[in-house]
């Protein structure tokens, strides 16, 4: 491998401009005599795959009607480039699993019924959940309406982050706030939310987390 890299390196180096037609014809032949010998033909041992810099697919392009989510722990399988899109930064998640005692990120201590994470900077957080048992109608009814109760939140049902849904942004304090999208994706109630600085970026940070949440913790793949 590192004979291709000298020689396309060499070969780059070349000022093309200041050959004539019969000096380029030379430098291509020992170029790929170069490539050839060195073994960079499709017999060499095959590059490892590089990670992707796509963009997150647009929250109101995800197709949530063909994911079939994960109901476990799932903190492992989040990518890194995920986390750091979010908030900023990536470190340790902290995880819990139904009837662990957790600490949400405004503090306020729970018992899980639930499988989840959170990465946390000095300002920020981005979380994520599922419920460990499957959702009915009913249930998410009763979530939407209480979610509807919270104070200094608003919250609404439009979106397309699985059926029925919610948006929800919180100003938690007089420079943070929360973005948090839920919905019923098949039969698994999934929450996500990015905790932050109030800033122009913090819906669209929530939004694109969520989408990699939703594709990080579907099956069907």
């Amino acid at each position: 491998m590192a004979a291709c890299g000298g020689a396309a390196v060499a070969w780059n180096a070349v000022t093309v401009g200041a050959m004539s037609l019969s000096r380029i014809g030379r430098h291509l032949v020992i170029v790929v005599s170069v490539l050839v010998v060195a073994g960079c033909g499709s017999s060499g041992p095959a590059a490892k795959p590089q990670p992707t810099t796509a963009a997150p697919t647009p929250i109101e392009q995800l197709r949530t009607d063909s994911l079939h989510l994960v109901r476990a722990k799932f903190c492992e399988v989040i990518p890194a480039s995920a986390v750091k899109r979010a908030i900023g930064d990536v470190g340790e998640p902290t995880d819990w699993g139904t009837g662990d005692t957790f600490t949400d990120a405004q503090g306020n201590e729970h018992v899980g019924d639930e499988f989840g994470c959170r990465w946390t900077t000095d300002t920020a957080s981005a979380s994520a959940w599922v419920f460990a048992q499957p959702v009915d109608q009913a249930m998410v009814k009763s979530v939407i309406r209480d979610a509807r109760t919270t104070p200094g939140c608003r919250t609404t049902r439009v979106g397309s982050f699985g059926s029925p849904t919610l948006t929800q942004r919180c100003r938690l304090d007089d420079t943070t706030s929360r973005v948090r999208h839920a919905g019923l994706i098949g039969d698994t109630w999934l929450t996500c939310e990015v905790t932050g600085p109030e800033d122009p970026t913090l819906a669209d940070r929530s939004a694109a987390w969520c989408v990699e949440i939703a594709q990080a913790l579907d099956t069907s793949k």
